[in-house]
């Protein structure tokens, strides 16, 4: 397996290191990509040009077909990967995705909403932003977790810039996004399709969403929330590796040799 892997907003690849740990198919190459306002120093000026920076970095790495992983600001970029060069994945696992908004209403809302938080990086640092964004509801199922599981994504959060961060929710935030709805019936690769059960807004974009795809299977975690890579890297890692599976049952060995 050649598996590409995209974290989170204020996330790192190490957000990724328990699964990757527990998988149990042979991986041949893993690689990281980060999203702008993670450390790669991206330039790109808007969502799908942050896409296509991606897929050049992937082009770099390796010429054959990638299984792509993301999750939430990851599994957004990773669609956006997908519906731009479908051939240059044999597969996806996606976590808590989100196809992009189709109102006005609704992007306008976002739009500012995202704008207020990048202020708030700015002016008010980091570490209060942190602050509020843990006491978010989409975190609420974290709290009963470890605290060493807790105090080691928040050190990760608090080991990003502020400015960049701040950038990130300009070019990469929700109201950004194109809105993939309409073109994900075109995507006829394996997919995984990842939620909690404690995530109802996702959940039910999933519910969605994935009839709308030829070859998809909606896994939802029990007890879980919004991050699975922190609350059940586990069941991630038995998602990957079934998607796998089912990645060498459904093609055949030219295709998972073929070059995009």
């Amino acid at each position: 397996m050649r598996l590409a892997f995209l974290h989170g907003f204020m996330g790192a690849p190490s957000s990724w290191d328990d699964v990757r740990a527990m998988v149990r198919s042979p991986v041949e190459r893993a690689l990281a990509l980060r999203p702008l306002g993670h450390g790669e120093g991206s330039d790109a000026p808007d969502f799908d040009a942050e896409v296509k920076r991606l897929l050049a970095r992937l082009d770099a790495g390796d010429a054959g077909p990638w299984l792509l992983a993301g999750y939430s600001l990851g599994s957004r970029l990773a669609l956006g990967m997908l519906l731009a060069r479908p051939k240059r994945f044999c597969g996806a696992l996606l976590i808590a995705p989100h196809p992009g908004l189709t109102h006005a209403s609704e992007i306008a809302a976002r739009l500012a909403l995202d704008e207020e938080r990048a202020t708030r990086l700015e002016q008010g640092g980091l570490a209060p932003f942190v602050d509020a964004w843990e006491r978010l509801p989409l975190f609420a199922s974290q709290r009963d977790l470890p605290e060493e599981k807790l105090h080691a994504q928040r050190r990760v959060r608090l080991g990003h810039d502020a400015a960049e961060l701040a950038r990130s929710l300009r070019v990469l935030g929700l109201g950004r996004m194109p809105s993939y709805g309409s073109a994900l019936a075109s995507l006829d690769m394996p997919i995984a399709w990842l939620v909690g059960e404690q995530d109802p807004r996702f959940l039910a974009l999933a519910r969605t969403a994935v009839p709308e795809l030829g070859d998809a299977r909606l896994a939802v975690a029990a007890g879980a929330g919004h991050n699975l890579l922190l609350e059940r890297p586990a069941f991630v890692a038995g998602e990957l590796d079934a998607l796998w599976k089912h990645v060498l049952a459904a093609r055949t060995p030219a295709q998972l040799q073929r070059h995009a």
